[in-house]
């Protein structure tokens, strides 16, 4: 019998917590697709499936139907737990799982829930790649509609490929159920409760026939809240990412929380979306090319640009009131603001810069990157002079454009309190005044898109290795200038709007059927895999 303890490189002594974390970073460091020679490839995909036998055997999830000698299937199943965490009763939530066969082929998937079969379901599998049979993504959803209140439930998915099974563990627990005060013995409560109920049935008929002579247009909806009316389509949290999945042929947009543990179908296709928490509304780029809104209190949509140039960047001011995107390309590349305070139709969006004053020579290129201030006034943005790049900084009226930097450097962003800059350049990363006063140099790595986390604690960056041939994530702690890096081949980030997440996407770009990885990351803490997802770009 094979020592799963030493493929694991555990003790014999080791929990089941222990286990689990030792088998997710041995995952993380054989993944085939970090290695680029063939050989290399085959020996990671060879120790990978070690690596999956040995875990499922100690965690109790052994596999079970033949020997595991290359002539049968080997089901593998990510995440080995799928935690729903707290759910509230009488509510819905839906976990991705993903299967993948290691082995010879396979004719038949059949998954089997263990437990009550009202509290999960999965859906019909769907292939990651329509020419390959594997990986299978399924969405579990655990409904508690029937289910009692503060109570916890634990059981197994049984994954079956052509008889040879595993398992993925299932934990849940339903919360406590809010207390009905009107519930109580107290008639006068429930009679105050029905008062009140006939008071607005009656406000409500008085305004039916009203309103329609004060005004034609306008309606009841537009007076009474509209949480009278219906719930929220999805509310968006502050720590949420944003992101697609490829389901069919198209990139299916996703929310979920910055752990990993809940993630949402928007029922929309799209990409680059960004969402706007104040507004709670989200805007992606369709597949027309398109800037659509959706509304996450009644989860319509509807465009929002209709003029068939290419765009990119999308951006919501801080308090929700614009959104910003690069439109064009190359030397016509400019800022295009919409004022959507009023509403979507309301007021025409326009380009920053609208000018170039007489007194800013030898522009000779396009916008390529730009930036709100933490107050969502100003705009900080590179314009090419010549062969490189200069920082400036702009009202987002229009006026009051100033340069910041005299260098070639570029990726300006701002400090969370908006009283500073980071801006990369071929020398490094430097720090100056959000007047472009006191310049400083953070690092001697000529990182790319630097970003403040909006706590002011930490500091990220992209970089490329001294080959070129990868590009590396860092974090900096300010107050020690202590650089760590988290990431090897990541193509992109962005902190949660609480500061203390870290979100990030990884991927061998140059393979033939590159795959990007969604990780999470509380600095100073292992990293948490999201998902497997089709398009880089979140928020």
């Amino acid at each position: 019998m094979k020592d799963y303890y030493e493929i694991l490189h555990v003790p014999l002594t080791a929990t089941r917590e222990e286990i689990k974390t030792q088998y997710k970073q041995l995952v993380r460091t054989y993944h085939p697709d970090l290695f680029r020679n063939a050989t290399d490839k085959a020996a990671a995909e060879e120790k990978l499936k070690q690596i999956n036998i040995a875990f499922q055997v100690l965690s109790g999830k052994a596999i079970h139907g033949a020997a595991q000698n290359g002539s049968t299937p080997l089901p593998v199943a990510y995440p080995p737990i799928l935690d729903f965490g707290t759910v509230r009763p009488g509510s819905k939530s839906t976990r991705l799982l993903q299967v993948n066969n290691l082995g010879s082929n396979v004719t038949n998937v059949v998954l089997r829930f263990s437990g009550d079969s009202r509290l999960f379901r999965v859906s019909q599998g769907k292939r990651v790649y329509g020419d390959r049979a594997f990986p299978l993504h399924y969405a579990v959803l655990a409904d508690t509609q029937r289910m009692a209140a503060d109570t916890a439930h634990r059981g197994w998915i049984e994954v079956d490929l052509d008889g040879i099974t595993t398992q993925v563990e299932l934990a849940l627990q339903i919360g406590i159920a809010p207390q009905r005060r009107w519930g109580n013995k107290r008639p006068f409560q429930l009679s105050k409760r029905w008062g009140i109920a006939v008071l607005v049935i009656l406000f409500s008929g008085l305004l039916g026939a009203v309103l329609p002579v004060i005004s034609p247009q306008f309606t009841l909806y537009r007076l009474l809240p509209t949480a009278l009316f219906a719930s929220p389509f999805y509310v968006l949290q502050s720590d949420d990412l944003l992101f697609s999945l490829q389901e069919e042929a198209s990139p299916a947009l996703y929310a979920g929380g910055a752990t990993g543990q809940t993630l949402t179908r928007l029922g929309i296709s799209g990409r680059a979306a960004v969402g706007s928490q104040a507004r709670q509304q989200v805007a992606y780029l369709g597949s027309n090319g398109e800037i659509y809104i959706l509304d996450l209190q009644s989860g319509q949509h509807q465009p929002l640009t209709h003029d068939g140039q290419p765009k990119t960047a999308l951006a919501w001011s801080p308090d929700g009131a614009r959104l910003a995107y690069l439109t064009g390309e190359g030397e016509s590349a400019r800022i295009t603001v919409h004022d959507l305070a009023s509403g979507l139709t309301s007021g025409k969006p326009y380009t920053l810069p609208r000018v170039v004053p007489a007194g800013v020579a030898g522009i000779t290129g396009g916008v390529n990157h730009y930036a709100w201030s933490p107050d969502g006034k100003v705009i900080l943005f590179d314009w090419w002079q010549g062969a490189e790049r200069r920082v400036y900084r702009i009202a987002v009226d229009g006026n009051n454009l100033q340069q910041l930097t005299h260098f070639d450097s570029w990726r300006g962003a701002w400090s969370a309190n908006g009283q500073g800059v980071v801006v990369s350049s071929p020398k490094g990363i430097y720090r100056l005044g959000a007047q472009g006063q006191n310049l400083t140099r953070l690092s001697t790595v000529a990182g790319e898109s630097p970003s403040w986390s909006p706590d002011g604690k930490w500091l990220a960056y992209l970089a490329r290795t001294a080959s070129g041939a990868r590009q590396t994530l860092w974090v900096v702690e300010i107050a020690s200038s202590r650089a760590t890096q988290v990431a090897d081949e990541s193509v992109r980030y962005a902190w949660a709007a609480t500061g203390d997440t870290l979100g990030y996407v990884t991927s061998l770009a140059t393979t033939e059927r590159p795959l990007f990885y969604l990780w999470t990351l509380t600095p100073g803490q292992p990293p948490q895999l999201v998902a497997e997802v089709a398009d880089p770009f979140f928020d």
